[in-house]
């Protein structure tokens, strides 16, 4: 049997994910904050699940979570755009901060840190951690600049995330 870490595993998808898992007899491990998960969440999973407390973005609870895993389905966020426009510090720590003591070769060369990519394009290794921290991220830019916050106040409609109704799904990091 396989060991599976789920992130934000008391979030709404982490935990059909921590379900199903647990009902096929994997090993299943969720770590979550509690920061937008609920421990209602937890129940399916009941005693069959361990559970890690904690902020990822802390390298001790992080490294606690993956210890012994073999696999992590990472589903950890603060997925609001009007918590992140109000908190941007919190939501770049989750978003961009975090992710630097990632081992996934795919997050590391997209933040520029294991890859020359900014300096061949004639920036600095960081560009897309600073680009991110600037404006924030693609539903924060949406929202500021044509949502209907803005003079536009356009709806996202299919241009929306795919647990939205929308078109949008996150890439699987491999």
């Amino acid at each position: 049997m396989a060991r599976w870490l789920v992130t934000g595993g008391a979030g709404f998808i982490g935990s059909h994910l921590a379900e199903a898992l647990v009902g096929k007899g994997e090993t299943v491990r969720i770590a979550d904050s509690f920061i937008t998960g609920n421990r209602r969440n937890l129940a399916a999973a009941g005693d069959r699940a361990e559970l890690v407390e904690g902020d990822l973005a802390d390298p001790a609870v992080a490294a606690r979570a993956v210890a012994g895993m073999d696999y992590v389905l990472h589903q950890a966020a603060i997925p609001s755009v009007p918590r992140s426009v109000k908190d941007p510090a919190t939501s770049n720590r989750a978003n961009v901060d975090a992710m630097k003591a990632s081992g996934n070769p795919e997050v590391r060369r997209f933040l520029g840190l294991d890859m020359d990519l900014g300096r061949r394009l004639g920036l600095n290794a960081d560009w897309t951690q600073c680009a991110i921290r600037k404006v924030g991220n693609y539903g924060e830019l949406f929202e500021r600049h044509l949502g209907l916050k803005s003079p536009l106040k356009l709806e996202r409609q299919l241009n929306n995330l795919a647990s939205h109704g929308g078109l949008h799904y996150a890439p699987a990091f491999r």
